[in-house]
C-alpha cells in the first residue's frame, strides 16, 4: 500500500460520487463499488465550501493505494482509522472533518489513453480533510511540508507501519522508474543526489547514464574510471559500491546512491530499502511525540517563534512544546479525553509495532452530525441492544431510507441505459446520504435480497455456460478472462478462480466484481437468456482445469500410449 498526499480547491464530492473525468468514459457507478468508511460527505463538503475561496487549496485528498486485487472491508476500515489517529494525531477530534470511502472496481482493467495500454485497476481509499481547523477557524495541514526530508521520512514510516500490521505489499519493494506512479520516488532520490558531496560531479554521471544508455556494471566502472581512480567498497558484500577519487581531490567520494546501484544501472529500477522495524518504531515514535505537534504549535506560526525554538537544546524543546500544547488546549477549553492521542503531549512514551493499545482511543467525532458507531452496529447487526432513543432514531433513519433507496430503484430500473451501461446502483450514494450509516443499511438490503432469491438463481449457476460468462465480463467490466481458470464443482457448476478461491458466477461478480446483487441478477439473467435463445458470443481466451476424474482419465491414456509406443 502506498499512500499518496494532494489536495484541491473544489470538486471532490462530485469526483466521488460521481467520477467521471474529462478523459474517461465510465461514471463513478459504472468504474467502481463505493464503500463507504467513514464521516459525512455531504457535511465535509459544505465545510470545504465554507472556506473563502481564494484559489488556494481548500482540503487534503490523499489516497491509500493497494496492489492486492481484493482487501476485505475489514481491513480497509481498520487501515484508515489506524492512519487517521497517527495523521491527526496532534489535534483534538473536534478540530477538524474527515471523510473516507473506499472505491472496489468493478470495471477490472482500463485503457489507458496515453499509452493505450491496458492497466489493471486497484482497490483505493479516499481521505478528504478540509483545510480549516473547526474550533480555531485557522488554516489546517497536519502533514506540514511533505518537501521536508525529515516529514517524508517519518510518513514513510507510518506507510510501511501500516503495510507491516495488515501484511499488505510494500511499494519499497521494488520501483520500475518508468511507472508514472513512482515518479515522485525518482525525484526524491535525486534530491538526496544533489546534496551529497561532489553533487555536480554526481549529477554529470547520472546524466551520462541515463542518456548514453549505460546498463552493465562494467560499463559504469569504465565511465566512473574517467573521471579518476576507482575503488570497490565492501566487494562481494550485498552492500557493495564504488568510490571514485576525483582529480584534485584527496578523498574518495562514494558513490552510494540508490542511483548508481546495480538494480538501477542494469534494470532501471530504484531498490527501495525496506526501513527495520526499529526504525519503522523510532521515525512513527518521533512523529506522534514530537514532529505532529510542531508542525501544529511550532511551524506554522511566527518567524519569531520558530527561530526561538531552533536555538533551544532538546531538553528545552520538549518542555517548550509541552507548554504550548497546554496553553492552546486551555485556551480553546479543549477536552483531552478527545484528542486522537492524548498520550503524544507528554512525549514520553515508546511506540511499539508489535503493540496497537496506542491507538485505543475515543472515536467520538464533535460537530459532525452522525449516528455513534455503537448505535450503528447494534441496529443492524443485533450484537445486543443500544439505548432506546439510539434504537428509535436508527429504525426512523431505516425505514427512510429504504424507502427512498427502494422508490429510486423502482424509478432507475424503468430507465434504459446507455449502450453496455446496464448494471449499477445508480444515485443510491449519493453526496447527501454518504454517511457509514446508509452504508451498513445498504450492505443489509443487499444482503437480505441475495438470501431471498438464492433459490431461484440456483439453476444458472448451475447451468451458466462458463465462456460466454467470462466473455460478458470481460465485455462488461474488462475482466481479463485468461486470469480466471475454469473449473467444476462437485455438483457440476463452474467455478472461476480469483486469486486461491474458486468462486461460482454470483460470487464472482459480487465479491470479485463488486457488483450490488441486483445488478450481478441482472447480469447473470440477462446472460442466461442470451445463452437459451443461443445468441453467439465473441469467444475468449480462457483456461480450463480438469476434473480429478479428467485428469485420472488423461493420466491413464497417456500410460496406455507409452505401452503401445
Amino acid at each position: 500500500m502506498i499512500i499518496r498526499y494532494g489536495g484541491g480547491n473544489h470538486g471532490i464530492a462530485e469526483y466521488l460520487e460521481n467520477g467521471r473525468k474529462a478523459e474517461r468514459e465510465y461514471t463513478r457507478d459504472e468504474l467502481d463499488h463505493r464503500f463507504i468508511i467513514d464521516g459525512d460527505l455531504a457535511t465535509t463538503n459544505k465545510i470545504i465550501e465554507s472556506i473563502e475561496d481564494k484559489g488556494q487549496e481548500r482540503y487534503l485528498h490523499i489516497t491509500l493505494s493497494f496492489a492486492e486485487n481484493e482487501i476485505s472491508e475489514e481491513t480497509l476500515k481498520n487501515v484508515t482509522s489506524d492512519f487517521r489517529k497517527m495523521l491527526m494525531n496532534a489535534y483534538h477530534t473536534d478540530e477538524y472533518s474527515f471523510y473516507a470511502e473506499a472505491h472496489l472496481p468493478k470495471i477490472k482493467n482500463i485503457v489507458d489513453n496515453k499509452t493505450g495500454e491496458l492497466v489493471e485497476r486497484k482497490p483505493h481509499i479516499h481521505i478528504v480533510i478540509p483545510r480549516t481547523n473547526l474550533v480555531t477557524g485557522n488554516s489546517l495541514n497536519p502533514p506540514g511540508d511533505l518537501t521536508n526530508l525529515k516529514t517524508q521520512t517519518q510518513l514513510d514510516s507510518v506507510q510501511e507501519y501500516l503495510n507491516n500490521k495488515y501484511n499488505l505489499i510494500s511499494p519499497k519493494d521494488s520501483v520500475r522508474v518508468s511507472d508514472e506512479n513512482y515518479a515522485n520516488v525518482l525525484s526524491r532520490v535525486k534530491g538526496d543526489l544533489y546534496r551529497e558531496r561532489n553533487n555536480e560531479v554526481k549529477k554529470e554521471i547520472f546524466s551520462r547514464v541515463t542518456n548514453e544508455n549505460i546498463n552493465s556494471m562494467d560499463a559504469f566502472k569504465n565511465l566512473l574510471m574517467q573521471y579518476g581512480d576507482v575503488k570497490i567498497r565492501n566487494e562481494g558484500k550485498t552492500n557493495q559500491y564504488f568510490a571514485v577519487r576525483l582529480k584534485d581531490d584527496k578523498k574518495y567520494t562514494n558513490f552510494k546512491n540508490p542511483l548508481f546501484s546495480s538494480s538501477f544501472i542494469e534494470k532501471r529500477e530504484l531498490p527501495l530499502v525496506k526501513p527495520t522495524p526499529a526504525q519503522i518504531n523510532n521515525n512513527v515514535s518521533t512523529w506522534l511525540d514530537k514532529t505532529s505537534h510542531e508542525i501544529k504549535h511550532i511551524y506554522s506560526k511566527s518567524s519569531k517563534t520558530r527561530e526561538h525554538y531552533k536555538a533551544l537544546s532538546e531538553p528545552e524543546k520538549k518542555s517548550f512544546l509541552k507548554n504550548r500544547i497546554d496553553d492552546y488546549d486551555k485556551r480553546y477549553k479543549l477536552n483531552t479525553k478527545n484528542s486522537e492521542r492524548t498520550q503524544g503531549r507528554s512525549c514520553g512514551n515508546k511506540f511499539s509495532i508489535e503493540s496497537t493499545s496506542r491507538f485505543s482511543r475515543t472515536k467520538t467525532r464533535v460537530g459532525v452530525p452522525r449516528l455513534p458507531q455503537r448505535g450503528l452496529v447494534y441496529g443492524i447487526h443485533g450484537r445486543g441492544k443500544p439505548p432506546e432513543s439510539i434504537r428509535i432514531l436508527q429504525d426512523n433513519e431505516q425505514r427512510n431510507l429504504a424507502n427512498r433507496m427502494e422508490n429510486r430503484s423502482h424509478s432507475d430500473s424503468a430507465m434504459r441505459r446507455n449502450a453496455d451501461r446496464r448494471f449499477s446502483e445508480r444515485g443510491i450514494k449519493n453526496i447527501g446520504i454518504s454517511t457509514p450509516l446508509h452504508e451498513a443499511l445498504f450492505q443489509k438490503l443487499n444482503n437480505d435480497a441475495e438470501r431471498n432469491e438464492l433459490s431461484t438463481m440456483a439453476e444458472i449457476r448451475k447451468e451458466i455456460d462458463p465462456e460466454r460468462f467470462l466473455s460478458a465480463t470481460a465485455r462488461e467490466f474488462n475482466v481479463v478472462p485468461g486470469e480466471h481458470a475454469i473449473s467444476k464443482a462437485k455438483d457440476g457448476s463452474p467455478r472461476f478462480a480469483v486469486g486461491n478461491r474458486n468462486l461460482n458466477a454470483s460470487d464472482f461478480l459480487t465479491k470479485y466484481i463488486n457488483l450490488s446483487w441486483s445488478d450481478a441478477k441482472s447480469f447473470l439473467l440477462k446472460t442466461y437468456g442470451e445463452q437459451l435463445s443461443e445468441k453467439t458470443f465473441e469467444p475468449v481466451a480462457t483456461i480450463r482445469k480438469l476434473s480429478y476424474e479428467e485428469s485420472r482419465e488423461r493420466f491413464s491414456s497417456f500410460k496406455k500410449t507409452d505401452i503401445s509406443l
